[in-house]
């Protein structure tokens, strides 16, 4: 996951130069874009559906797919998976997995295998029973044709979608429905119905991959896909279970001889999971939002061109793999992804994407397909040329947010405006006295006395000390258990880790023919700190 020279970047905390876009932000920029972030997070909450329109959707969709299945018992569904209920990342559109509840589970006996295909892909294969009762949909080679699937199941929504059905399925969430066996279920509803408007309407996605079920004059829709249970995956499959072949096919990108047959393999189980492992007021929702607001409004143009080809999905993905990167930084504040260095995140997420549009790479995290796989609905196939627009309208939202980041003045914070007022009055002190040799005058002294004396109780007060390597260095030369030597060493640990992180700073400021080999300007930070 990158080089050992970009993951040094990409610690939070510091200055940060964006690797793919050379973009480069100040800490005091990095901390004004953290307002921006909450301001994104903002708008992407408040552009979200209510709970009394998702409701009466939802009841449209139930009422629709339990038409389908009186229809074609072979299409009938005992329950509707809710891919959107708890997405850090969710779609305007209500997103929903209908499940072939007639077929076996894949891999469950000999009669219905799920074969591996390319990478986060599979195909079906039906013998015996289970072969004769989808004969029309089979290949001759026996597996079971994606594209006459839907092609059927389209049909059958089309005629239930103004008819009036008893709605007999039930909407489940992506992790209860692990758990949820079909045609054996509890569960909780209404005790009066829901008034569902009739003014509807049906469109297919380009691509065949979604059905989209639009209400109320267009203003709001869901997104419906075709997909049976899989028991057991491949070895090359982030965890063993809980995957689903979903309706969807191979990229173009991708090589695969029966791409009709060829099903693409979800887990909504594992990724609703990792959802919820993280709070809705964490600093990872936080950033997720701002994301998601950001697509949007790439998507509507507000930058240079319009965001074609990359998916939520696909920013999403690029989300998790930060956050895996970070649990492997050596410093634990940087690893727990704090609220102060949610823009530095953001902005990495960004430059990633406009990495992966650019040059390629693996964009997914449950499989580590490429960005073929993840491509946005309706995507046209992902010619060369549509990435290389993306790419251009991710650097347009990137170069905005930096001259955004330039225009804004930050205040200082607390801890600085009082790093700011002992410099001045040490400075003062030394105006004050100007003596001939190396020589410290009375008050001077006791300013530094009164220094050492709230660094040694501050040392007292916390529990558990910071590591330090200077500090443990100096008591292995020293004598243990010698509370004054313990103190002192505290205080020289403090001044050589300020010079090493002046020093370093320095360091990042200057190009490789201006470094000081000899550390020249390391020792004279050293005896300025001193």
């Amino acid at each position: 996951m990158g080089s050992a020279a970009s993951a040094v970047g990409e610690v939070p905390g510091a200055e940060l130069r964006l690797p793919t876009t050379g973009l480069k932000f100040t800490v005091n920029q990095l901390r004004s874009l953290n307002s921006y972030v909450d301001s994104l997070y903002d708008e992407d909450q408040k552009g979200r559906m209510s709970t009394e329109v998702e409701s009466a959707i939802e009841s449209l969709v139930q009422r629709i797919v339990d038409g389908a299945g009186q229809r074609d018992p072979r299409f009938r569904c005992s329950h509707i998976i809710a891919l959107h209920r708890g997405k850090k990342m969710r779609s305007r559109s209500l997103e929903y997995l209908v499940t072939l509840d007639s077929l076996p589970i894949l891999n469950s006996g000999e009669n219905c295998r799920l074969q591996d295909g390319p990478t986060g892909y599979g195909k079906i294969r039906l013998t015996g029973r289970d072969a004769d009762k989808w004969e029309e949909f089979l290949t001759p080679s026996g597996y079971l044709c994606r594209d006459k699937v839907v092609e059927r199941w389209v049909e059958l929504i089309a005629r239930c979608a103004t008819a009036r059905g008893a709605g007999g399925v039930r909407v489940l969430c992506a992790r209860a429905a692990a758990r949820a066996q079909p045609y054996q279920y509890c569960y909780l509803q209404r005790a009066s119905p829901v008034q569902v408007s009739s003014e509807g309407r049906l469109a297919i996605v380009e691509g065949a991959a979604w059905v989209m079920v639009r209400a109320g004059g267009g203003r709001a829709d869901a997104k419906l896909v075709l997909g049976a249970r899989a028991r057991g995956c491949s070895r090359a499959a982030y965890v063993p279970q809980s995957y689903y072949a979903v309706a969807v096919g191979p990229p173009t990108s991708v090589v695969c001889a029966d791409r009709s047959s060829t099903w693409q393999l979800w887990d909504p189980y594992l990724e609703a999971a990792l959802d919820a492992h993280l709070s809705d007021l964490s600093t990872v929702a936080r950033v997720a939002g701002a994301l998601n607001a950001l697509v949007d409004k790439m998507r509507e143009g507000s930058y240079q061109g319009t965001l074609r080809m990359v998916s939520r999905y696909m920013t999403s993905c690029s989300l998790r793999r930060r956050l895996d990167r970070c649990a492997t930084l050596q410093n634990t504040y940087s690893r727990a992804f704090v609220s102060a260095h949610a823009s530095h995140h953001m902005l990495l997420i960004l430059d990633e994407l406009v990495c992966i549009c650019e040059r390629g790479g693996v964009a997914g995290y449950v499989w580590g397909w490429g960005r073929g796989a993840g491509v946005r609905r309706g995507g046209r196939g992902g010619r060369g040329a549509d990435w290389q627009q993306d790419a251009v309208c991710l650097r347009a939202c990137l170069h905005t947010i930096h001259q955004m980041a330039s225009n804004d003045e930050v205040p200082p914070t607390p801890a600085e405006s009082l790093e700011i007022i002992l410099f001045d009055r040490w400075e003062n002190l030394n105006k004050e006295y100007k003596g001939s040799g190396p020589t410290y005058s009375r008050r001077q002294l006791r300013y530094l006395w009164r220094v050492a004396d709230a660094l040694v109780r501050c040392k007292n007060m916390i529990v558990c000390d910071n590591h330090s390597n200077f500090r443990a260095n100096l008591i292995q030369v020293t004598a243990q258990g010698d509370d004054a030597i313990e103190e002192l060493i505290h205080i020289l640990a403090i001044m050589l880790d300020q010079a090493r992180d002046l020093y370093t700073n320095n360091f990042q400021r200057h190009t490789v023919g201006e470094l000081d080999k000899e550390l020249s300007s390391y020792r004279y930070i050293l005896i300025e700190v001193l």
